[in-house]
């Protein structure tokens, strides 16, 4: 019972020191908690003050820098190139036959000016001499968008077409050029040479003396001409057409060469023979044509044409 006693106090004592060191402990951890708190509020009110300063020297350094005006640039000189250097060098290579070259400058020649007609004819022209015919006529049709009545355009769509067999646009093209400028004797044999390939010989014939009324001396005409009536059965006045040809120009080949073959047709064998025989003297390509003409099947067999055409 005494050690029970004794035991009971020791634990009682106990309790008591672990209640006070609680209650120090307590205390102890509320003070730390306020001074952290107080730490808390320093920061906060440091932070604060300094973002007011950055925020003050931030507006007076962009007033500063406003009120700054820069030096200036030096000017860099560059060389300038005029759209007429451009052109006469364009002109210089398509004189040369350096039509890929040409139509690298002409690119930029469009690029400078995309709104001149005159740009856009001469790149087709380029473009077709390079056989580009499609992309040709694309130039031709930008010209005519940006002119509709430029008649130089509407001619070069013709010759472009006929190039690609497409002989009724060209005819459109052509006749849409004559109405422009009625007074074109190349654009009326144009039409006149595109009625030919629609085998309507007589408007062709037709549109042939339209051409003679503005050039009378042209054996290139007078020759169409003169094969237009061959087609047309009407051989006697295609051979006095041929005559005028020669007339004009003596050594026209075209013409010595389609005489022959209205001669062939109608069997006068010495006459076409002789006729031929002056056309590939000039012209010595006709040779081969002759070879495999159907104007001369009549003639074929005669020794005297094997003759000229094996040569």
């Amino acid at each position: 019972e005494k050690l029970q006693n004794v035991a009971e106090q020791r634990q009682q004592q106990i309790i008591e020191n672990l209640e006070e060191s609680g209650e120090e402990f307590t205390s102890q951890f509320s003070g730390l908690q306020a001074d952290v708190q107080q730490q808390q509020i320093t920061v906060l009110e440091n932070l604060q003050k300094l973002e007011i300063d950055a925020q003050e020297r931030k507006e007076i350094i962009l007033k500063e820098l406003a009120e700054i005006t820069p030096p200036p640039a030096p000017e860099v000189l560059q060389p300038q190139i005029s759209v007429n250097d451009y052109l006469q060098e364009a002109e210089m290579l398509f004189s040369e036959k350096r039509h890929e070259d040409a139509l690298a400058i002409y690119e930029q020649i469009i690029k400078i000016e995309p709104e001149n007609p005159e740009h856009w004819l001469k790149r087709g022209i380029i473009l077709n001499r390079l056989k580009r015919y499609k992309d040709a006529i694309a130039s031709y049709n930008q010209a005519i968008k940006i002119n509709p009545e430029y008649h130089q355009a509407w001619c070069d769509i013709g010759v472009a077409c006929g190039n690609l067999e497409k002989h009724q646009e060209a005819f459109n093209c052509f006749d849409k050029a004559t109405k422009i400028k009625p007074d074109d004797g190349v654009a009326w044999v144009n039409r006149g040479l595109s009625l030919v390939e629609l085998e309507r010989y007589e408007d062709a014939v037709a549109s042939f003396d339209k051409a003679l009324e503005f050039q009378p001396n042209s054996p290139k005409v007078w020759d169409k001409r003169g094969y237009t009536l061959v087609m047309l059965g009407e051989d006697d006045e295609a051979i006095t057409n041929f005559d005028k040809a020669l007339e004009i120009k003596s050594d026209y080949s075209s013409a010595y060469y389609h005489k022959a073959a209205c001669y062939a047709l109608q069997r006068k064998v010495e006459l076409a023979l002789e006729n031929l025989q002056k056309a590939i003297e000039i012209n010595p390509s006709y040779q081969e044509d002759a070879a495999t003409d159907i104007d001369f099947d009549d003639i074929k067999k005669e020794p005297g044409f094997q003759t000229l055409i094996q040569g």
